[in-house]
């Protein structure tokens, strides 16, 4: 079992040993109810630390733990708590400060935590966990062009609603945009706020989530699979029927792929 699942196996079995639903831990923690079920789940790569610590103060479970769970500080009985925090490269700067801040004063009082015994101060403490953590060495902004309706189609039209970084090594594989997603078809996959990471290009394989322009201006992601007909674009919400277009359609709407989308970012 890998450490994503014992996360998610450990906050699905402490939700169930107090008999909460998902939305009843969802209005206790202020996190979506859907996010945690992707959480429990195990689709959630990287969790945000301060939702972590909601979870653990309403579950009653200990925040250090989760952390290790997620990979984001090593072991207690490592020298150096980054040993094995394999996805710590996500933590921003301001992460990395709220979970020094956090365990610090979890560990005032505490004589047995190696860490604790190794430095006296919360500097120390973060150069110990995160000193062999390198964080991605340079970011890419990239704008958000909006939002796109995973559902009925939206009119795409090209305005700025701020920017999110993408990794060096992303960029290089193409030019990329982003888009806030809003509406319920493609949960549990992605849900309203989500934000989708796309690589521009014409055309997607069949079994890639895309970002189609319908009839020259409304945009929606969907899953792609295609035939010798035509095209379908499908959510993962079963109550949305598929949208199919055939060869002719494609054509004469025009039905055009603005790109491919290669990541997910989850409010979680």
């Amino acid at each position: 079992m890998t450490k994503a699942e014992i996360l998610a196996d450990v906050i699905n079995s402490a939700r169930e040993k107090k008999n909460y639903s998902l939305r009843q831990l969802g209005a206790m923690t202020g996190i979506n109810f859907s996010a945690i079920s992707r959480l429990e789940g195990g689709a959630v790569k990287a969790p945000s630390p301060l939702n972590l610590k909601k979870l653990a103060e309403v579950l009653d479970l200990k925040f250090e733990d989760l952390l290790e769970y997620a990979g984001y500080i090593g072991p207690d009985e490592s020298d150096a708590r980054s040993i094995l925090a394999n996805n710590a490269n996500f933590l921003s700067e301001k992460d990395r400060d709220f979970i020094v801040n956090s365990l610090y004063k979890e560990w005032e009082d505490s004589a047995t935590n190696n860490l604790k015994k190794m430095a006296t101060s919360k500097s120390d403490i973060k150069n110990l966990i995160f000193s062999s953590i390198p964080k991605i060495v340079k970011n890419i902004k990239i704008p958000i062009l909006g939002e796109v309706v995973a559902g009925v189609p939206l009119e795409a039209i090209e305005c700025i609603d701020g920017y999110v970084d993408i990794s060096e090594e992303m960029a290089r594989q193409g030019e990329h945009f982003a888009l806030r997603v809003k509406g319920d078809s493609m949960e549990p996959r992605m849900v309203a706020g989500d934000i989708v990471i796309v690589r521009r290009q014409s055309d997607a394989n069949t079994g890639d989530i895309a970002i189609a322009l319908v009839k020259g201006g409304e945009a929606t992601v969907k899953k792609v699979y295609k035939n010798k007909s035509g095209l379908t674009l499908q959510a993962f919400n079963p109550k949305y029927q598929p949208m199919f277009f055939t060869i002719e359609e494609i054509e004469t709407l025009p039905v055009e792929i603005l790109g491919k989308v290669v990541q997910i970012r989850v409010d979680i």
